[in-house]
Parts: C-alpha cells; sequence; structure tokens
C-alpha cells in the first residue's frame, strides 16, 4: 500500500468494522424502541379486553335482571307492603333471582355473582308515587302504601289508575364493593355493555348513561347497606310511568337451556320475533309455568298461576318465525281450550270453550244466559229452582204443565188457592178439585156430592167449597136438599197446573 508523505497508512478493514458497530448500536436503539412501543400495545389491549369483559359482564347481568323486575313487579310492589321497616326500600341479592329460577346457579359462588373486579351484584329497589313530580322521587313509606295496615298494597295504588295515583317501583342493578373502578375503566365498560340503561358512578350520589346519555340520582339508596359509591356500575332497570326498561340493540337476550324460568313467555320462538316477544308484556305463542323448588329440598314448593286477569280473548293464527306464513295455530281457530291432559277432541267447534278435565269444580254461583246441555246425569245437592222442565224421555213432555200441584183442604178453614203463573203466550191455569173426606150434617144420606172451585178473578185465585146431596127434602119442592160441607170432618184435594 502506499502511503503519502506524513501521513499513516489506513487500514481499511478496522473503518468497515466501526461502521458495523454503529449500525448494531443504532439497531438495538430501534429495537428497544420498538419493544417499548408493543408493550404499551399489549397494555392498552389488555385493558380494552378487561373492560370489555367487565361491560359484557353487566350486559348479562341487566338482561337477567330485566327478566326477573318484568315477571315479578307486581309481586315486589306487594312485598314492599309487608317490611318491617319505615320506608319502602330494599335491597334483592343475585342469590333470590337463582332461587326463582330467572338465574342460573352457575353464575354464583357463595351466593353472590362478581365481575373481575370483584364487585359484586344487587338489585336496589324503592317505592314511589307515580303522582310525584320531584326529582328524585321520593321514597314511600311503607305507611303510606299500606294504611290499613294489613300487609297488602291499598287497592287504589295499583288499580291501574294513575288519575287517583299508583305505586310504581324504581329498581337499579349496580355492583357494590370490590376494587373502585377509575372513569378510564368504569365509563369504557359501561360503554362496552351496549345497552342504553347501563352507566358509571364517576361522582357521589349520580350514576350517568354511556357519554352523559342520562344521570340518575342515585342518593335515595345511600340508606341500604349496599349502594352503588364512585367506582360502581349501574344499570336502571325500571322506572316510575315507564315499567320495565328494555332498550336492546337488538340481540335477543341470552338463551340458557334448562334455566328453570317459572314463566317462559316466549317459547320456540326465534330471530325477530324472538326480539319483539323479549321486549314486551306480550305473550305471542304458549305461556308454560313450570313449578319450582325455591328451598332445593327436591320437591317443588311454588306454583305457576294466573291471577289479576281481566279477559280471556281468542286470538287468530301467528306468524311465529316472521316469515310471513302463520305457523303456529290454535287447536281449532276461535276455540278457547282448558286442557287437563294432551289428547285433542273431536267434539269442540269454533266460537267454544272446551274444558276436558275429567272432574270440574265450580265452588260459587254461576250464571248461564243460554242454553245447558248435560250429556251425563246431573246431581244437585240442594234445590233446583227452574221456571220449565222437560222429559226427553217421555216425548219431550213439558213437565211444568204435566205435574199437578195438590192440596189438601179443610172445608173448615181456609179454602183459597192461588192460581200458579204461567208465562207462555195462550196458557191459564187450569185446576181439578175432589172430595177426599165428608161426612153428612145431619144423619141423612148423601145421594150427591161434589167439590166446586169458584174463580175470583179479580184476585187470581180460586175459593174452594165442598157440597152434598142428601137424602131429605126439607123445603118440599120434591128434589133432594143440597149444603156445603164445613165441618172438621169434610176436606177436598185441589190439583193446579198451567193449559
Amino acid at each position: 500500500m502506499l502511503a503519502a508523505e506524513g501521513y499513516e497508512n489506513l487500514d481499511l478493514n478496522q473503518s468497515e468494522r466501526g461502521a458495523t458497530l454503529l449500525e448494531a448500536a443504532l439497531s438495538i436503539a430501534l429495537l428497544g424502541s420498538l419493544l417499548v412501543f408493543v408493550n404499551a400495545m399489549v397494555a392498552e389491549e389488555m385493558k380494552r379486553q378487561r373492560n370489555a369483559s367487565i361491560g359484557r359482564d353487566l350486559r348479562l347481568m341487566t338482561q337477567f335482571a330485566q327478566q326477573y323486575v318484568r315477571n315479578e313487579y307486581d309481586n315486589l310492589r306487594h312485598e314492599l307492603a309487608t317490611l318491617t321497616k319505615t320506608d319502602a326500600i330494599m335491597e334483592i341479592s343475585m342469590q333470590t333471582l337463582a332461587d326463582k329460577g330467572y338465574l342460573p346457579l352457575t353464575f354464583l359462588e357463595s351466593g353472590e355473582h362478581r365481575n373481575s373486579e370483584g364487585q359484586f351484584y344487587v338489585l336496589l329497589l324503592r317505592g314511589v308515587s307515580r303522582l310525584d313530580v320531584s326529582n328524585p322521587k321520593a321514597t314511600l313509606a311503607v305507611a303510606e302504601i299500606d294504611m290499613d295496615n294489613n300487609n297488602q298494597v291499598d287497592t287504589f295504588l295499583n288499580d291501574g289508575e294513575s288519575t287517583n295515583d299508583e305505586l310504581d317501583i324504581e329498581v337499579l342493578l349496580a355492583t357494590v364493593g370490590g376494587s373502585a373502578l377509575l372513569p378510564q375503566h368504569g365509563n369504557p365498560a359501561a360503554l362496552a355493555a351496549n345497552l342504553a340503561v347501563s352507566g358509571f358512578v364517576q361522582t357521589e350520589g349520580l350514576a350517568s348513561g354511556p357519554f352523559g346519555s342520562w344521570s340518575l340520582d342515585i342518593s335515595p339508596y345511600n340508606s341500604l347497606n349496599s349502594h352503588p359509591e364512585v367506582g360502581s356500575l349501574v344499570s336502571i332497570i325500571a322506572l316510575s310511568g315507564f315499567g320495565v326498561l328494555d332498550f336492546k340493540d337488538g340481540e335477543q337476550f341470552p338463551e340458557i337451556a334448562n334455566s328453570g324460568y317459572p314463566f317462559d313467555r316466549c317459547p320456540d320462538l326465534v330471530g325477530n320475533m324472538l326480539d319483539i316477544c323479549g321486549g314486551s308484556n306480550d305473550i305471542f305463542t304458549d305461556a308454560h309455568f313450570d313449578v319450582v323448588d325455591t328451598d332445593g329440598d327436591g320437591t317443588p314448593d311454588e306454583f305457576g298461576e294466573i291471577s289479576g286477569l281481566y279477559s280471556l280473548t281468542m286470538g287468530p293464527p301467528i306468524d311465529g318465525d316472521g316469515d310471513g306464513i302463520a305457523d303456529h295455530f290454535p287447536e281449532i281457530a276461535g276455540t278457547l281450550r282448558i286442557a287437563c291432559d294432551l289428547s285433542g277432541s273431536d267434539t269442540v267447534s269454533a266460537g267454544t270453550l272446551l274444558m276436558d278435565c275429567s272432574d270440574i269444580k265450580l265452588a260459587g254461583n254461576v250464571a248461564i244466559g243460554g242454553n245447558l246441555t248435560a250429556s251425563g246425569n246431573t246431581t244437585f245437592e240442594g234445590n233446583t229452582t227452574a221456571e220449565r222442565f222437560f222429559a226427553t224421555t217421555i216425548g219431550n213432555q213439558d213437565l211444568t204443565k204435566g205435574i199437578y200441584f195438590g192440596e189438601i183442604i179443610a172445608m173448615n178453614g181456609n179454602r183459597e188457592i192461588a192460581k200458579p203463573n204461567c208465562g207462555d203466550v195462550g196458557s191459564s191455569a187450569m185446576i181439578l178439585v175432589a172430595p177426599a173426606s165428608y161426612a153428612s150434617p145431619d144423619g141423612s144420606p148423601i145421594v150427591g156430592l161434589k167439590a166446586v172451585a169458584e174463580n175470583i178473578i179479580a184476585e187470581n185465585k180460586w175459593v174452594v167449597r165442598l157440597q152434598a146431596a142428601l137424602d131429605r127434602d126439607i123445603d118440599n119442592n120434591g128434589e133432594a136438599d143440597v149444603v156445603d160441607l164445613q165441618s172438621k170432618n169434610d176436606y177436598a184435594i185441589a190439583f193446579t197446573k198451567c193449559s
């Protein structure tokens, strides 16, 4: 290698090695920055997934609570009247929902359901007046909803007439205990629930919906042992005047097989029809009532019932799957059947009510406006009153006209007989009288005898007399004497009926 004067020889290989070390240093620096960036991304995604998980849990529990309050609304109102405290406010555990069949037991641990932050869910419920215009509405006292102290809601508070006030319930689902959620987690979690009724408590005593879509003063619940605080999640389940709020995004309620719901309002529905049914109080197909074992002893102790019913109306065929074609039909169109077994009947017809139970008992009075037909024997333990009896075995004989009503009339007593009331056009009262017992007033032989019914038209009655012809002629007219028999030994028998 040639070298200029005064310069040292340069080692090109060393120059190349120096450049490589610089590149390596730069690469390490870039890699470190990349790792920091990736770690930040992973941490952010984990937080997002955590918030989404909390939100999805809130959504699921909200839907369970909505179904519980919707079906038990009236029972919850009456439960307020039985409280032994001053105010009509209470909390309901998730164990209660599970016991009544609205929440699977697998969702509970030690009687509670907790989210990933250790917060457990509770239903908060209080009674309010629908006519109360304050915000928030005041919590009613138990004495205000049960003024007669009979452990029942006073009738005027649940008669459906808003003008005379109604007892409404305000219900919240809230998380309590555990670790308080920071706003950067609580608000996204409430948003992830994807329900307009779900929110977060960021300010003491105030719950707010996603992006401030609503706000609710929750301070009335501070008197309860379990009440939402800053960092809690809240879903509005029911409000006064609106009942259960169920603003979903179009998805259906979670389908849980054999969940033990005591009342399945939407059996076998799918798709859009299930969404419509789940969001209303209507029953679209059959209503199935299941028995519930509330105390877990293996024996059912609660049974489905229908109460407070105003009417039963027969409806047309139903399009159950929403495809425009009717696919659910009554047994016979226009027929209402109360079935005691699964077998059908070929004796029903449109516009009839069929009860195919082997034994039917009616405990009270029964009024029948039309004809009553009994194909079997009819037994009455009490008195039977009717305007008309017909006997089919003797040619539909009208027994009211075919039976005489008989009386024994003493001639020395009241000899009047009231006429029967004959309502048919052209029908009139008839009487047949005959001697039953008699004696000659003076011992003279009786040569003739007859009973007479004198018609007293003005008084709608007859007067019965018993007359005898004696073997004597006191007036010397050449005829036997005729006298009225009026002693204690003289009796006539009278038969009356309608022609």
